[in-house]
């Protein structure tokens, strides 16, 4: 049996907005990464991705909203698609006249106290966790795939310590 282990609520729950364009000409394989304010002084960051069929994903806007019961209820703030429109289009001028092909939304894991959660769910002998990592799951999800295997292959893991990780926190 599966090993009954109640996460903790996460509140507020991220939504993320992503497009995906196919510009008319190629443009450079280079990733941007903005970071400026509006006029309102709101504080916008959108990301470039150039990907190897041409083309292009811009991500960025969130908004904190639900997250619905089932995937497939999952729907974009078609505003916030629009935003990362004009937000790329401000950065490569060449993606103002791209096909827009998907506008889309996901939502980011996370926990209560917005530390990935990592390692042996409590009382259990062989199920592992790891979770949380809102944005930077790309960019940690390597190690914590490393952590996870040595967890399972060794029973201990060297290359990181995961205690501030461990899922056993929220049982306390």
């Amino acid at each position: 049996n599966f090993p009954c282990f109640q996460l903790p609520s996460i509140a507020p729950q991220t939504r993320a907005h992503s497009v995906v364009l196919r510009p008319a000409e190629p443009i450079s394989s280079h990733c941007i990464f903005q970071y400026h304010r509006t006029p309102e002084s709101n504080v916008v960051d959108p990301e470039i991705y150039p990907l190897p069929d041409g083309t292009v994903y811009v991500c960025g806007e969130v908004d904190y909203v639900p997250l619905p019961d089932r995937p497939e209820l999952i729907e974009p703030d078609l505003g916030k698609c629009q935003e990362l429109l004009a937000q790329a289009s401000h950065a490569v001028h060449s993606l103002q006249s791209a096909e827009v092909i998907a506008q889309q939304a996901c939502y980011l894991p996370d926990s209560k106290d917005h530390v990935p959660i990592i390692g042996r769910i409590p009382s259990t002998k062989n199920a592992l966790l790891g979770t949380g990592h809102t944005f930077w799951g790309i960019l940690n999800g390597p190690a914590t795939g490393k952590c996870l295997a040595e967890l399972i292959a060794l029973g201990s893991t060297s290359t990181c310590d995961l205690n501030a990780y461990n899922p056993a926190r929220f049982t306390q």
